[in-house]
């Protein structure tokens, strides 16, 4: 959290078969394509990023191991306990879900019905690439730094940037930020000009910024969500306001 987390180093060969995990819960998707939409969320430990301005306790240490078959039959438990009649969703986020190889949960998670949806800086890639275009999967990429990985960029329909208000943004609205505290802010990866197949969707999301004592800064973020506002009028781009917040749910 708040770019302090160590580079996790799980120390075993990434085959999918265990998984580190720090949550698993219901809840209504809150950002993002599928904005309101009842989700079991799986909140996997561990980033390599270390973003300043990262809220989520991802921390590997406050973290459970578990096989993809026990993930999926959890996710399938606790849909069918919820009597939920929306369509089945599981949105694996973190960290950095694709830090781990996810693959086999993934695969598990659409042989039982269910649509997943992925939520990744798209940084790193541990699955294999033909599940990123599987009907079912939806990526969505925030990016965090200057590049992603080649097949994140082919594939996610759906980019999602944080915006401050001291964000500058390029001719295409793409933010240029310095998000891992390094005191040089760069272009942050942008879809414009890749090369795929499938269309892809702009959605910003207002910072959440705190002050020294942890408590949400009303101040800069009334700031933020005006800069936001003003950069999704100008290129035509979604607005992304974290509903479960809104809502009072995890």
């Amino acid at each position: 959290m708040f770019g302090k987390n160590p580079k996790p180093s799980f120390g075993f060969e990434q085959t999918g078969e265990r998984v580190l995990v720090r949550a698993l819960f219901p809840t209504i998707q809150g950002e993002g394509p599928f904005t309101g939409h009842p989700a079991i969320f799986v909140r996997l430990g561990g980033c390599p990023l270390h973003c300043w301005f990262c809220d989520t306790d991802f921390t590997e240490a406050r973290s459970e191991w578990y096989t993809a078959e026990e993930l999926v039959w959890m996710c399938a438990t606790n849909w069918d306990n919820a009597r939920w009649q929306a369509e089945p969703l599981v949105v694996i986020t973190g960290g950095e879900p694709l830090y781990q190889n996810v693959g086999p949960l993934i695969r598990g998670l659409l042989d039982s019905g269910f649509q997943v949806q992925i939520e990744t800086s798209g940084a790193v890639k541990n699955v294999p690439s033909a599940l990123l275009w599987q009907p079912g999967v939806h990526t969505v990429v925030s990016p965090k730094t200057a590049s992603v990985h080649p097949d994140i960029l082919r594939y996610a329909t759906d980019w999602k940037y944080v915006i401050g208000h001291d964000a500058t943004v390029t001719e295409d609205g793409v933010p240029v930020v310095d998000t891992q505290d390094t005191g040089k802010p760069r272009q942050l990866a942008s879809p414009f000009g890749r090369v795929s197949p499938d269309p892809f969707r702009v959605w910003l999301q207002p910072r959440e910024d705190y002050d020294p004592v942890g408590k949400p800064n009303k101040l800069a973020n009334d700031a933020n969500l005006q800069r936001t506002k003003q950069v999704a009028l100008l290129f035509g781009y979604c607005v992304s306001l974290q509903t479960h917040k809104i809502l009072g749910v995890e």
